[in-house]
């Protein structure tokens, strides 16, 4: 596989990881909400505990933030794994166009007969 091959295929990657970011738990919601539905199950979050401690006189009474439970499930655990794949990717997508500048492989395959 040819390197400007590998840096075209992770780009499309990465914008697709944007694009999913943005516009895709809606939509697996819609497909998990219809899924629930078709096998007779209420298709809901559960709500967290919320633990509260005593607070010391010299602490602020800020409790932090509340979210209902899809949000919270959206932010901690959909948007956080969709950044991890997102910023590997990016690592490797830095890695090839080094490799690309540093060791010119697209005009090597091309004097080699490669390309």
């Amino acid at each position: 596989m040819d390197i400007d091959v590998a840096i075209k295929l992770l780009q499309g990657v990465i914008s697709f990881l944007d694009e999913y970011r943005e516009l895709g738990f809606d939509n697996v919601m819609s497909e998990a909400n219809e899924m629930a539905s078709q096998m007779g199950i209420e298709a809901t979050f559960r709500e967290k505990c919320i633990i509260r401690r005593k607070k010391q006189f010299d602490e602020s009474g800020s409790d932090g933030i509340t979210h209902s439970a899809e949000e919270s499930f959206r932010v901690d655990y959909f948007l956080f794994i969709i950044d991890k794949a997102r910023s590997s990717i990016e690592i490797r997508f830095a890695q090839f166009k080094k490799y690309e500048e540093t060791f010119g492989f697209s005009q090597f395959g091309e004097v080699a007969g490669y390309g």
